[in-house]
């Protein structure tokens, strides 16, 4: 899972030209897995949103992986 994020925001910092303005935009996932962070969707999106904060909270370009400690 991290290997596709990295992945991304290495295609993401390499960025790309619209209108001759350059874009080099950066993302933070938070992750929760199906069924070790929850059984339903509303309780893995509840979970993945936390640790996307935590992930926020690293800085650009920073996943985590939802934790129950």
């Amino acid at each position: 899972m991290e290997k596709v994020i990295n992945r991304i925001n290495q295609t993401l910092s390499e960025g790309w030209y619209i209108n001759e303005h350059q874009f080099t935009p950066t993302s933070s996932a938070g992750i929760a897995v199906y069924p070790v962070h929850g059984n339903s969707f509303d309780s893995l999106v509840k979970k993945a949103d936390a640790a996307l904060y935590l992930a926020k909270a690293k800085g650009k370009g920073t996943c985590h992986f939802y934790s129950n400690y």
